[in-house]
């Protein structure tokens, strides 16, 4: 298995407010969990009101993020690139620091929602298209401590 894998999601199906993409199975090994990393993304929306950008959550828990509105975890911070037509792109900021966020790689897809630092959030009939590109590290073997593999070990039982 390798350490680590890119992947590519784009076309989300638009369920509420959420843009929802499916995710494929990456690996065959039981592994407890994933360590995902969002390093390039693309919105476009058909409307000309984000000017100071917004910020892009996922709505799947992430055990090592916590934040005062308790509602998702934070992936990226778009910022405005271009106006074409009517239609604005935004880009991933560059953050100051990868974040990484642990997952548990049993998961069929990804919820996102986009919101404005004040929270509100985004109606998703403003978004025209989308498209991340995420690096996924799953644990070396002999990262994962004794206790889990003796647990792995009585699954395949």
């Amino acid at each position: 298995m390798p350490t680590y894998q890119f992947l590519y999601v784009n076309k989300p199906t638009k369920i509420g407010n959420e843009l929802v993409f499916n995710f494929p199975r990456l690996t065959n090994d039981r592994v407890p969990h994933m360590e995902l990393e969002l390093i390039e993304g693309l919105i476009n929306v058909d409307v000309n009101t984000f000017k100071l950008g917004f910020v892009a959550k996922l709505m799947t828990p992430s055990t090592n993020y916590v934040s005062s509105d308790n509602l998702g975890s934070v992936i990226g911070m778009f910022e405005f690139k271009a106006s074409i037509s009517g239609e604005e792109s935004y880009v991933l900021r560059a953050p100051s620091h990868n974040v990484y966020h642990i997952l548990p790689t049993g998961i069929s897809e990804f919820r996102i929602r986009l919101e404005l630092s004040s929270g509100a959030t985004i109606d998703k009939q403003t978004v025209v298209d989308a498209g991340f590109l995420f690096r996924i590290k799953y644990p070396e073997p002999d990262e994962i401590t004794n206790t889990y593999s003796r647990e792995i070990a009585k699954v395949r039982l």
